[in-house]
Parts: structure tokens; sequence; C-alpha cells
């Protein structure tokens, strides 16, 4: 008997160590009980690998009852000023290359952790169509939810890897900085692979338009207040609407989210959407002026000649 508890002892040490070593290094911060990797080399290392699972890990160790759900392109707003200018403390989750399909997972995600109150569900134009790609929340939260799945996982090694090799690097999160010499051919690249990717072969998700009906429902029943934010994009990004003769389904996808609950629309032509500079490429405008926009959404200080939000 004290063979085989020898045996086994020495064939559990592997595993023992292998477990100690996710639990320190932890690449994701799930567990968030060793600081030797700093946060922000983390985030940028998991921002290769998985950056669903990393932010809705994030926003699953502190979630609020006032939240914005998106992609990246309304994420990484001031918080801390938003809450000192309306009064409401708010968490963001956002799905990094998000769907439509990722978003209203994630409001049921969301749901699932905390009773809430405000809903602000970022949705674009591009980002709303038919696909066939994995559901980017269902797939993380099944990871969220069992720690042993979590540290079995081979995303999970290759990043701690990663945080180890970058360990003295330090590694920042650049997640939107475009150095100035590639910034026209990164502009050109993403605009191409937009349009390639998303616009020309277009169908329209009415499937998930009954999706964000169902939300709707639910939000009204439970006394949650629901909104829907179409984040502002460059003017290069829009004319791949017209180019591709898709500006009718456009139409019918802001007037299709107006009839379901309030939407404010930023992604037309104006002053900011025609100003290059404030973006850090075709789809993300600079952080201040998108926490200066969702400010007044908030605090519902928009005019009805406003020439930078349009309210439904």
């Amino acid at each position: 008997m004290r063979k085989l508890l020898y045996k086994i002892l020495i064939l559990l040490i592997p595993v023992l160590l292998y477990g100690l070593f996710v639990l320190i290094v932890d690449p994701f911060n799930y567990f968030a009980v060793s600081d030797i990797i700093p946060l922000e080399n983390k985030r940028a290392v998991a921002y290769i690998e998985n950056p669903a699972l990393f932010n809705l890990i994030q926003f699953n160790r502190a979630p609020s009852e006032n939240i914005t759900i998106s992609d990246s392109r309304f994420a990484d707003k001031d918080l801390h000023l938003i809450e000192s200018r309306t009064g409401l403390k708010f968490t963001e989750m956002f799905i990094f290359d998000g769907m439509i399909k990722d978003i209203i997972s994630g409001f049921w995600f969301a749901n699932s952790r905390v009773k809430l109150k405000n809903v602000y569900l970022s949705v674009n134009f591009n980002n709303f169509f038919v696909t066939q790609r994995n559901d980017l929340v269902k797939s993380s939260e099944t990871i969220i939810n069992d720690p042993l799945l979590y540290a079995a996982n081979l995303n999970i090694l290759k990043a701690a890897v990663k945080c180890l090799k970058y360990a003295d690097a330090g590694m920042k999160d650049t997640v939107y900085k475009i150095s100035k010499t590639d910034l026209e051919e990164n502009w050109v690249r993403f605009l191409s692979v937009t349009n390639m990717r998303y616009y020309k072969n277009y169908t329209y998700p009415a499937e998930y338009l009954e999706d964000l009906k169902m939300i709707k429902a639910y939000c009204d029943n439970k006394g949650i207040n629901l909104y829907f934010v179409i984040p502002p994009t460059s003017t290069d990004m829009q004319s791949l609407v017209d180019s591709n003769n898709l500006k009718p389904q456009r139409e019918i996808f802001v007037n299709n989210l107006a009839r379901i609950s309030k939407t404010y629309d930023m992604d037309f032509p104006n002053p900011l959407t025609f100003n290059r500079k404030l973006f850090y490429d075709p789809v993300h405008i600079d952080k201040s002026e998108l926490t200066r926009l969702f400010i007044s959404i908030v605090n519902k200080n928009i005019k009805p000649d406003s020439v930078y939000i349009k309210e439904y």
C-alpha cells in the first residue's frame, strides 16, 4: 500500500506543479491571487490569445448594475470621469472583435452575474450580420464556470509561457496604438479587410433582431433600462456602406433598433467622423471623445439639432 501511495504521489507531482504554475502566473487573472506578472502584461498577452475571455473574467470579478456591452470600439471609456459627471458607476463588458451574437450573449452573461439597471448595448452595422463563427461569450463562459477547464486550456498554457517570456520586457497594452509610420498602411488594410469580411456578402440577421426583441421584453419585465448605441466610425468606413449598395439595409438596421428601444446613432458624417486625427483606425475613435459622447447620452443632454448624436 505504501508503495502504491508513493507511486501515486510521484504521478501527481507534475500535475500539482503545473497547477501551481497556472495559479501563480494566471495569464487571464482568473484567480487573481498573484501579482508576479503585472496586470498590464497579462492583458497584452491575453489580447493576443483570447481577449474575450480576459475581459469577461474582469467583468465577472467586478460587475455593476450599470453596464455597456460592446466590441472594442465602444470600450476603454474613462469610467471615473463618467461616474463623476453622471453619478452612475459603470462597468464595461466588451468582446474584442465581437459580433452581434456575442453582444446578445454578453447581455445574458451579465444578467446572470448581477441585477441590472441601465444597459447600453453597442451595435454597429458592420457587426450586425449573419455569421457562422463560434459565440465568443458562450465559449468563454464555459471556461469561467470551471476552474479545472481554465487550468487545462491550451490557450492558458500558451499565454502563461508568453507572460513569463515578456515578464521583464515592460510589455504594455497597445490594442489601439498604431505608429505614425504604419498608420496609413494599417488604415487602408483595415478598410479592405472589413469590406471583404462584412460587406461583400452581407446578409441581414433577422434572427438576431428577434433576440434583441426578447432582451427588450425581458428588460421591460424586470425594470431594466435598455438603450442601443451605434458608435462612431470614420467617414472612410461609412463610405463602404454606399460603395456596396447597402444604404437601404443600414437604414432598416437603425429603424429596427429604434422600434425596439431608445437608440443613439453617432455613425454618420459629422465633424468628429470626418476628422481622421481622432481615430486610431477606421473604427476606433479617441477615447476621450468617446467618453464625452457617452456622458451626453447618459445625462440625456442631447439637443434636437445635435451634429454628433441622432436620437431615435
